[in-house]
Order: structure tokens, then C-alpha cells, then sequence
């Protein structure tokens, strides 16, 4: 943590910190917390295509295209690129926060099933996918090494 947060915390009044506790709270029920989403979302274009998916000759021009354009399909970069990655990507790169993924949980669910997918083949999509719950024990089973608690 930085010497500045941890001097805020020291020395900020009881008002100014309830002012900052209230900012937070409006900041994540505003949807900005999804910006993390968007921002993963580019970094998943850039390693499946080598290419930044807003571009610009200048920093004006690459926010007016992240603001106006959409970003060129994945699969013309990378012909490798499976369309549910594709599917994956452009949704959290989707200009609405509310169309993008609410949660990173949710993402998860999304990359976990195409991993499984891929792994297994194309015939495992007849199979049923990972639900929340249980992408959520994998996930546990694979940070702990054991399986989680229903």
C-alpha cells in the first residue's frame, strides 16, 4: 500500500472519510467497477490478435474510436481464434457496461467452459457446461488443491 493511502487513513477527519466510503459505494453501484472487464477485455484481443482493438495516430483519436468504433473481428486477425473466445472478448469489450459481463465470476463461468471445451474437443459441446456452483468448486479445488464444501 502506498505511503500517501496509508497517511489518508491516519489522518483523514470522520467526515472526509465517510465522503470517501460514499464515493466508493456510489463508484461501484455506478457500474465503473466493469471497467476492469473492458480492460481485460483488450488485453484478451491483444494476445489472440497482436493488435490493440481501439487504434489511433494520437491518444484523442484511440478514445473517440473506443467511444464510436468497434474493434475489427477477431478472426480476421487469427484465423486460430475460436469463435467463443471471440464471443467472449467482444462482450467484455462491449461499450454499455450492462451488456458487458456483471461480474468476473461470470466471466470465469464463460472461460472455464470454453477451456473445457477445448480440451475435451468439439463433441463436448453437447455435453452440459459448468454452472456457476460448479465452475466455483473447481475453481476452490484448484487454488486449495482439495475439494471444496458444498
Amino acid at each position: 500500500m502506498s505511503p500517501v493511502r496509508n497517511s489518508f487513513r491516519e489522518v483523514a477527519d470522520p467526515e472526509r472519510a465517510r465522503r470517501f466510503q460514499e464515493l466508493a459505494v456510489t463508484l461501484r453501484l455506478s457500474g465503473l467497477h466493469r471497467t476492469d472487464i473492458f480492460s481485460l477485455g483488450v488485453v484478451l484481443y491483444e494476445l489472440t490478435t497482436a493488435q490493440k482493438p481501439f487504434k489511433g495516430a494520437n491518444f484523442a483519436e484511440v478514445v473517440d474510436n473506443i467511444v464510436h468504433s468497434q474493434p475489427a473481428a477477431m478472426a480476421r486477425l487469427n484465423y486460430d481464434v475460436p469463435p467463443e473466445l471471440e464471443r467472449i472478448t467482444l462482450k467484455c469489450l462491449q461499450k454499455l457496461p450492462d451488456r458487458r459481463y456483471q461480474t468476473a465470476r461470470e466471466l470465469m463461468v464463460d472461460l472455464r467452459n470454453l477451456a473445457r471445451e477445448l480440451e475435451l474437443g468439439p463433441s463436448t459441446s453437447r455435453l452440459p457446461k459448468f454452472s456457476r456452483s460448479e465452475a466455483l468448486t473447481s475453481y476452490a479445488e484448484d487454488r486449495v488443491g482439495t475439494a471444496a464444501e458444498p
